[in-house]
């Protein structure tokens, strides 16, 4: 905390300082804080992992609605001339099949990319490949849990009212309270979203629109 407060208020001086002279001064670009946790020691003996400073990734081509790999482990400079293949990530050896592939929250990596973590199933993906992901993660430190519906649906009115920037509103802040304060279940609190969106779209009920789809799609960056 004492490092956010500090990296805050020096950004504060600085814009100060630029409209007493009218603007003319440039400030550093702000970004947000983002908080430095030590690396959880994992359970267990057999991770080893490596630092790389080249990235690499699978190319991926989207044909008749199928995820196709087009190639394994390219320089993401193959995937356009445009792209650079410098930055930061770390190759985790789980000893059991299971690859894992870091990339942390730090400039040098493209911002879609950082704090991204992917498991990789490096023999036959089975049920119970599937089951040392999950217990993979455990061991990093990390809860390895399935969203549920409820947990699902609240992400994405969450979103939605992200993206509208209702968030900032009076009256979502207060709902939002009024829900923390009565410590409300999963299943209260998605009646509870449903009808606010409901009212503010007036309509009779949001998840009939349309396009009403809380449980989401996999998206090109899956192989699934």
């Amino acid at each position: 905390m004492k490092g956010m407060a500090k990296a805050y208020l020096e950004t504060l001086d600085e814009i100060e300082a630029s409209v007493a002279k009218g603007g003319r001064d440039k400030i550093r670009a702000f970004e947000r804080f983002i908080k430095r946790e030590p690396m959880v020691k994992p359970s267990g003996d057999k991770i080893t992992a490596v630092k790389r400073r080249v990235l690499y990734g699978d190319k991926k081509q989207v044909r008749k609605g199928q995820i196709r790999v087009v190639k394994e482990e390219i320089e993401f400079s193959g995937y356009n001339r445009n792209f650079i293949s410098q930055g930061l990530e770390y190759r985790i050896d789980f000893g059991d099949g299971v690859e894992g592939i870091y990339r942390p929250w730090i400039n040098e990596n493209y911002y879609a990319h950082r704090g991204q973590l992917e498991l990789r199933v490096l023999a036959n993906c089975t049920p119970e490949a599937a089951d040392r992901l999950l217990s993979n993660l455990n061991r990093l430190g990390i809860e390895a849990t399935f969203a549920s519906p409820e947990q699902a649906e609240i992400m994405y009115l969450f979103k939605q009212a992200y993206i509208l920037k209702e968030d900032n509103t009076p009256a979502w802040k207060k709902m939002i309270k009024n829900l923390d304060k009565k410590k409300a279940s999963e299943a209260e609190r998605v009646q509870t979203l449903r009808k606010y969106w409901s009212d503010r779209l007036g309509v009779d009920d949001v998840t009939r629109i349309p396009g009403y789809d809380p449980q989401g799609k996999y998206s090109l960056m899956s192989s699934s």
